[in-house]
């Protein structure tokens, strides 16, 4: 692992599993991105008034370790709702 990876986590007063986490949840938000249409113009970027990164920052405070399939499974079901 490269060293800007750790000292990202000293600039940003973060621990490494802490930034870990915020680096895995926004790779699983761009993969839902993609795969609700976001290339193609069409995924909804406002969830409620909230946009989608500060819901999956709300979603991961509920969740009692982190699991990118859960968090997946969670922004989903959330997408849903606004339809």
């Amino acid at each position: 692992m490269s060293t800007s990876f750790f000292d990202s986590c000293t600039v940003a007063e973060l621990e490494f599993e802490q930034l870990y986490q915020i680096y895995m949840a926004k790779n699983v938000l761009n993969t839902f991105r993609q795969d609700n249409g976001y290339k193609e113009g069409t995924y909804i970027k406002d969830w409620n008034g909230k946009e989608d990164n500060v819901v999956m920052f709300e979603v991961i405070e509920q969740m009692q370790s982190f699991s990118g399939d859960e968090l997946y499974m969670n922004l989903e079901k959330l997408y849903n709702q606004l339809f």
